[in-house]
């Protein structure tokens, strides 16, 4: 079956999509396939490429990572 692929210059796969030529008989499927292709481009660019700055989590918070992140619910109102 054909394939759509979007690849980065390192090789990593970034989209991999088999199609049909029955499936651009319908505009919804061309255009969200336009959608997904564009951001399958725009992540194999990286995010130097788009001015934006990756989000990488801490590899060890210690102690309770859940916890540490999600603040302690509020105090009930005493009526």
């Amino acid at each position: 079956m054909p394939r759509i692929m979007v690849i980065g210059d390192d090789g990593e796969v970034f989209w991999n999509e088999s199609v049909r030529a029955a499936d651009f008989s319908g505009e919804h499927f061309r255009c969200c396939l336009a959608d997904r292709l564009g951001w399958a481009v725009s992540d194999a660019e990286g995010p130097a490429q788009r001015g934006v700055k990756p989000f990488r989590p801490t590899p060890d918070l210690g102690g309770d990572a859940a916890s540490e992140l999600v603040p302690p619910p509020a105090q009930a109102i005493a009526a």
